[in-house]
């Protein structure tokens, strides 16, 4: 069921009080911007690159 964003503020406002808040107001603020790519942008591939999982990347930058 969608939410209204105003709901959302307003629920994350309360919930910032509890500790270990489920949501925050930063959060909702976040949910507003569409941070999904588009299909019709070059992906991986056509990129040249492929995902690596983050523990790899920050074992080859701190190294051994």
């Amino acid at each position: 069921m969608p939410v209204p964003f105003g709901v959302w503020q307003a629920l994350a406002w309360l919930a910032e009080v509890l500790p270990g808040a489920p949501v925050t107001r930063n959060q909702v603020e976040l949910m507003q911007v569409d941070s999904v790519a588009s299909p019709s942008l070059p992906g991986f591939a056509e990129l040249g690159i492929s995902p690596r999982p983050m523990e790899a990347v920050l074992q080859s930058m701190l190294g051994p």
